[in-house]
């Protein structure tokens, strides 16, 4: 009863294992580049280049001289999901200076910082491009918003702890 009994491959199986050898042999037939020959992504015309996300206060002023509604005094306000579309309309109708790319920066420089997550309160209203409220913080990206917070204490902690 040692002799186990060989089971046949199926179609399917045989037709796998023919493949997986076709990519075999193709991937070493054809190996990758090396990296200095690798084609370089485009990148955009220097009039065109936004401001580095990490410059926070130029994207508020940025957003503020265009949409002073998406803020209340200094503090910005938790804007509807779907705002850069709206901003992007915006642009094209009052043919304002700004590329969409610049205000993608700026937008994403503001969401992501810490002002911006202490005003995503559960209940808080959310403001359109006029600063209309046109919606509400739900729970969810409320608590969300306090992960992210919590994390960028935790990250300002640790640049300042490695600093020293």
């Amino acid at each position: 009863m040692s002799a186990e009994k060989k089971v046949p491959a199926t179609d399917a199986v045989s037709r796998l294992s023919g493949l997986i050898k076709h990519k075999k042999r193709r991937i070493t037939r054809n190996p990758p580049p090396p990296p200095d020959m690798r084609k370089k992504p485009a990148q955009a015309p220097a009039a065109v280049l936004p401001l580095p996300a990490t410059q926070l206060p130029d994207a508020v002023n940025t957003l503020r001289r265009f949409w002073p509604g998406l803020f209340d005094g200094e503090r910005p306000r938790p804007v509807v999901v779907g705002i850069k579309d709206q901003l992007a309309g915006d642009i094209d109708a009052r043919k304002l200076p700004l590329t969409l790319t610049q205000v993608a920066f700026a937008l994403k420089a503001l969401v992501r910082s810490e002002m911006y997550l202490e005003g995503i309160r559960e209940g808080a209203f959310r403001y359109d491009a006029s600063g209309r409220p046109v919606g509400m913080v739900t729970e969810e990206e409320a608590l969300t918003a306090e992960v992210k917070r919590i994390y960028l204490r935790q990250k300002k902690a640790k640049a300042a702890h490695s600093a020293d």
